[in-house]
């Protein structure tokens, strides 16, 4: 009895404490971008490709991360 009554307490104390340890998810994204058909001098036509494929990325990133508000995570991340 008295085991079954220690092993309880532990068992209640360590919930308890995964409860506290509990953190927000973090949205781990990869890109990878494939142009088949791209080439050097089609690229360099364009001044300033840099900044359009960086808002490309970031446009793309707020997607993500809308569609996981929307979607994903637990009832308190929306």
């Amino acid at each position: 009895m008295f085991c079954r009554l220690v092993v309880l307490i532990a068992l209640i104390n360590l919930s308890a404490l995964a409860i506290h340890e509990t953190v927000p998810a973090v949205r781990v994204v990869r890109f990878q971008v494939d142009y088949p058909n791209a080439s050097l001098s089609n690229i360099e036509k364009y001044g300033n490709w840099n900044s359009v494929v960086r808002s490309s990325i970031l446009a793309s990133l707020r997607f993500i991360n809308k569609h996981w508000l929307i979607c994903g995570g637990f009832e308190s991340d929306k």
